[in-house]
């Protein structure tokens, strides 16, 4: 048994992490704050994702390595864009599969992408982000003998477009699979934890929100940037806007509201920015349109802002589970904050007291939301003392305390789950699949 301090910072030799993305990695603010925390606690960390166009193979940042590999069915084309690890060969005829079976293949191609170059690694511990990685980190455990965290920044089966039948059983069969391998599970709101430990008969993950780092603010702030006096209502969304997140609704509730302006802090997908640009000239420069600052400036800079607004549609389950980063990034800002009333965001300002939820799809209720809480913002905004709370509970600080202390108790523990929840995890794969009772809830 290996000791540990307070925290998980253990007595030992560092361990070596691998940590599967099936994105750049250097873009994720989950995956960077995650691996750069342990990076800081001692432990040699190595992001593997995806190649990208302007990204190198391999770098360094803030003490942690990041290589980048082709996926495994666009070697060939272009020549390597890594080392030798992620060697490229002439399978472009996979492209023509993929297209037809992607959502059932996709998690096989990751694999392909990743195991030759992580097991050269030897890690330790592999931390798979996400279902999509999840067999390769299994795999690469089982060629050098690491254990296995799972982190679930989704809800896989509840995400949008929600998954057929077929194909949402045969994700939760491979699931199920390699939950035997998996060491611990890490996830970002209780409703998922709850989802996750009822479905496959396992201890509930681990909560580490999506909560921001605390960092000085760049010059100019927020309100700065948008060239508006304190007297000017001002709204802030920040997070990247993509369809399917409501940001149509809001645009039309600000056009309800007239004398408010919103700030869109983030990248805009290209889907949405014809639009967008267009909705910015009907508004008459009420909207603007910001592009991001690095993460741990975020908080710093919107607190300028009059109020927040987090509205997201319930369309599907993960979207009516999820605790996103801008959530926290607002509250901690001190902003009084508009949210959805799905189950986890309307629970959330409940027990804050620090905003209201609202019909995300009805762009009038959202207008009428942002009018109240508006009117209402100093008794919605958190004094001091209250503010200092909220930081001392969700900032990014706690969260990485909950980190490392599972990756003391992975590295000082048994590997796997108990044989006997391992079996009910593979059981409970063949069971249809549904939306939860209520007995969920909210709570937690």
């Amino acid at each position: 048994m290996l000791p540990s301090s307070p925290h998980g910072q253990m007595a030992r030799a560092p361990l070596r992490i691998a940590m599967l993305v099936g994105n750049p990695g250097s873009t994720d603010a989950r995956v960077r704050k995650e691996a750069e925390s342990l990076a800081s606690a001692g432990h040699a960390v190595t992001i593997f994702g995806l190649a990208a166009r302007g990204l190198p193979a391999q770098e360094i940042i803030n003490g942690v390595t990041y290589q980048r590999c082709r996926e495994w069915h666009r070697r060939g084309a272009a020549g390597p864009v890594t080392d030798g690890a992620c060697t490229p060969v002439k399978r472009n005829f996979v492209s023509t599969i993929k297209h037809f079976i992607s959502p059932f293949v996709h998690h096989e191609l990751l694999a392909m992408t990743f195991v030759e170059a992580a097991v050269l690694a030897r890690p330790d511990i592999v931390h798979a982000h996400d279902f999509e990685t999840l067999p390769a980190a299994v795999r690469v455990a089982a060629r050098v003998g690491a254990r296995v965290i799972y982190d679930m920044h989704e809800l896989e089966e509840g995400r949008h477009p929600v998954p057929g039948p077929l194909l949402a059983w045969w994700k939760r069969t491979l699931e199920a699979r390699a939950l035997r391998r998996v060491s611990a599970t890490l996830t970002v709101s209780p409703s998922i934890a709850r989802y996750k430990a009822r479905a496959y008969g396992i201890p509930q993950p681990t909560l580490v929100l999506n909560a921001p780092r605390l960092g000085p603010a760049s010059n100019p702030g927020l309100r700065a940037r948008c060239g508006l006096g304190d007297d000017v209502p001002l709204a802030v969304y920040a997070g990247n806007a993509s369809e399917g997140r409501g940001i149509e609704q809001i645009i039309e509730a600000i056009e309800l509201y007239s004398g408010m302006h919103l700030a869109l802090l983030g990248q805009i997908r290209p889907g949405l920015r014809a639009s967008l640009e267009a909705s910015r000239e009907r508004l008459g420069g009420r909207l603007h349109l910001l592009d991001p600052v690095p993460h741990a400036e975020v908080v710093a800079h919107i607190a300028s802002a009059d109020l927040g607004i987090c509205t997201i549609p319930g369309s599907c389950l993960n979207h009516d589970f999820c605790l996103p980063n801008k959530l926290f990034e607002m509250t901690l800002a001190g902003l009084p904050i508009v949210v959805s009333n799905t189950t986890e965001l309307s629970r959330f300002v409940a027990e804050t007291g620090t905003g209201i939820a609202v019909n995300a799809a009805d762009p009038a209720a959202i207008s009428a939301g942002i009018a109240h809480v508006y009117t209402a913002r100093q008794s919605l905004r958190p004094d001091a003392a209250a503010l200092a709370g909220l930081r001392a509970r969700f900032a990014w600080e706690r969260q990485a305390e909950r980190l490392i202390d599972v990756y003391a108790a992975v590295a000082n523990g048994p590997q796997g789950l108990p044989a006997a929840m391992a079996r009910r995890a593979l059981a409970t794969a063949w069971r249809p699949m549904g939306r939860p009772a209520t007995a969920l809830g909210s709570g937690g």
